[in-house]
């Protein structure tokens, strides 16, 4: 089974510079990880892989849709083009294991809020977290 969620700070099975690249964290995910690892104060929060965002196109067939739309000529009409992919995207349904998984993971991220926090200035502010999304090479 695929793990699509990584909270920061946890530690992975792989390791060195192309690592972020074989775990599909991506460089924000992996440099909020490495950071918090090292001691850094960084928001408690997670990763989503570009895994997930793969399976969720290949579980909705969304590049047999998309593909078309790309083929057809003339760039003006990239926005209108956009649109179209957009809409196709959001009117797709997420995969049940990828739901499963980002909502366990957010029940834990509300659990481990509720612990002491550090005495550091950056979190003097009740931060819920942070959201970031995956810039992984494909």
């Amino acid at each position: 089974m695929s793990r699509y969620i990584y909270f920061f700070g946890e530690p992975t099975k792989k390791s060195g510079p192309s690592a972020r690249l074989r775990t599909g964290l991506g460089g924000k995910g992996s440099a909020l990880s490495v950071l918090m690892r090292a001691g850094f104060p960084v928001p408690r929060g997670f990763c989503i892989r570009a895994d997930a965002y793969l399976r969720f196109i290949k579980h909705n067939s969304l590049d047999k849709a998309i593909e078309p739309i790309l083929a057809e000529p003339g760039a003006p009409f990239f926005e209108e083009k956009g649109k179209k992919i957009q809409e196709i995207i959001r009117s797709s349904p997420i995969p049940p294991p990828i739901i499963q998984e980002i909502t366990e993971a957010y029940r834990l991220l509300y659990e481990k809020l509720d612990e002491p926090r550090p005495a550091t200035e950056s979190h003097e502010k009740s931060e819920k977290g942070v959201a970031v999304r995956s810039s992984a090479e494909w």
